[in-house]
């Protein structure tokens, strides 16, 4: 099932539209590449894997053969940890709200669930460091180079792609 987690969203929208695999097929494999890859990347804070699972059932029995479906309907997909997502636990990376579980959820959260996306995890918020990176491009070279040496030094997470750096906002294949 590894395969699964290679594809595009835009593969996915589509195999889930032909009915070529199910969305739980499709969040089993996610679970699964977390569960193996994660210990050493480091890329989520808490993983929801009964309540995707949940959820993904929910969109597969809940659509019928010509009903007409939202683009990201059965996609599974993680939230960043500075968007509050009810029931689940949401940090903002920060000590000081360690175990806060908001009784809400942002209104991008609702808008993605009622879209039919299916919540996997909770991903970590590197605000901090995309501020300082960004601040990196302005700058001179030996400021560039100290800045990105610190910003390693904070970083938490590995890019899934290069294990050796830091995922600074979106990740790239490249």
């Amino acid at each position: 099932m590894s395969e699964l987690t290679e594809r595009t969203i835009f593969e996915h929208a589509e195999a889930l539209r032909k009915k070529e695999y199910s969305s739980v097929q499709l969040t089993q494999a996610y679970l699964e590449q977390i569960d193996k890859k994660d210990k050493t990347i480091g890329a989520y804070i808490t993983v929801t894997a009964d309540r995707a699972i949940e959820s993904a059932k929910a969109f597969d029995e809940g659509r019928s053969s010509d009903s007409e479906i939202s683009p990201l309907a059965g996609i599974p997909c993680g939230i960043k940890d500075n968007m509050c997502t009810k029931g689940i636990k949401t940090t903002c990376a920060s000590k000081m709200l360690g175990g806060y579980i908001p009784p809400y959820s942002a209104h991008v959260v609702e808008k993605l669930e009622k879209s039919g996306v299916v919540i996997l995890a909770v991903n970590p918020q590197l605000s901090l460091v995309n501020n300082l990176f960004s601040i990196e491009f302005k700058s001179s070279t030996a400021l560039s180079e100290a800045i990105i040496i610190c910003l390693l030094a904070l970083c938490n997470s590995l890019n899934v792609w290069k294990n050796s750096s830091c995922p600074f906002g979106a990740v790239l294949k490249n």
